[in-house]
């Protein structure tokens, strides 16, 4: 049944803040992928995407953002149990209480050049509460699926780790990263908010420590502009658990710190082989899309190409503007 909850007031952050990748827009014909043990099937951790495929017209809308590092726009959306969770401002969310996140990438609109419109879904992703079932995880567990709703390569219990690793970082949100806010201003507003204090962002909840460059794994070192003798890696449960999903997600954490420390920024796999860097660039300053001026930044990151039978990993590198502060 449809939700009888009020929502045209109602939009939230990003609940999913983690699990993103590159995949390209629809095509008329995707060819035959090749897929290891864990990919191209129906279900991940439990969950199948079939058993949800209509969330996006049966459950509530919560909001939509736009990564400009990716070029991607998600919609986010939740079920009754957890969009009233999230209304009364409590963080006791219940059995069954569940969130799904569609990933669009976007092209331009070529009738309206300063906009950009969705191409094509690239990703599915949910995230179930179940105490029991997902007790390593707190009670949170985690599905991603590609655009035909298979199950990408990599083991899915990694990927729920590395998932949780970021979402630990707000344990006073009951471990999600939506938060309700007034949208429209003529409306009401009777919704309590979890108000984010300075001590209580992301940022302020990660671990760097300053290393030599010459310790780091052969293939960032050489990606390294040879000036930075010294570079700050990011420690803890997610360079424990890292995957493919949080190198995206994490380069605006370690943005956040390249600013303040002036040193580049990396988050390193245990094993050396992933990996996610951002170093300043010459240029220094950028226009951020409010018109404010920004810092330059080299984001420089390993990648797998997706479909082939062997894949091997490679560095990838791009450009992107931060804010100043």
């Amino acid at each position: 049944m449809r939700s009888a909850i009020k929502k045209p007031f109602i939009a939230a952050a990003l609940t999913l803040a983690l699990l993103c990748g590159y995949a390209v827009a629809e095509q008329p014909k995707q060819p035959e992928m090749h897929h290891d043990q864990f990919g191209g099937l129906d279900s991940m951790n439990g969950m199948k995407f079939k058993d949800y495929s209509d969330f996006a017209t049966k459950w509530n809308f919560v909001t939509v953002r736009y990564r400009k590092d990716t070029g991607e726009m998600r919609l986010t959306y939740a079920n009754d149990a957890a969009m009233k969770t999230l209304i009364s401002g409590s963080i006791d969310y219940p059995k069954g209480a569940m969130f799904a996140k569609i990933g669009l990438m976007t092209q331009d609109d070529p009738g309206f050049v300063s906009s950009l419109v969705p191409s094509g879904a690239q990703r599915y992703q949910l995230m179930l509460l179940d105490k029991e079932k997902f007790k390593d995880t707190d009670g949170w567990g985690y599905a991603l699926f590609d655009e035909t709703g298979k199950t990408f390569d990599g083991d899915p219990k990694e990927k729920a780790e590395a998932c949780h690793a970021c979402h630990k970082m707000v344990p006073e949100r009951g471990y999600v990263f939506s938060q309700p806010v007034k949208l429209n201003m003529g409306l009401p507003f009777n919704i309590k908010m979890q108000i984010a204090t300075p001590e209580k962002t992301i940022a302020s909840r990660v671990v760097f420590e300053t290393v030599k460059a010459e310790t780091l794994p052969e293939k960032l070192k050489k990606a390294m502009p040879p000036e930075f003798t010294e570079i700050r890696l990011l420690r803890g449960d997610m360079e424990k658990s890292l995957f493919y999903g949080t190198i995206d997600e994490i380069r605006p954490t370690l943005a956040v710190e390249l600013v303040r420390s002036n040193l580049p920024t990396a988050l390193v796999g245990k094993d050396g082989k992933l990996f996610s860097a951002v170093i300043k660039t010459k240029q220094p300053e950028c226009e951020l899309p409010d018109g404010k001026k920004g810092i330059q930044v080299r984001g420089i990151f390993t990648d797998v190409p997706r479909g082939e039978k062997n894949p091997k990993i490679f560095v990838r590198d791009i450009m992107f503007c931060e804010p100043k502060s």
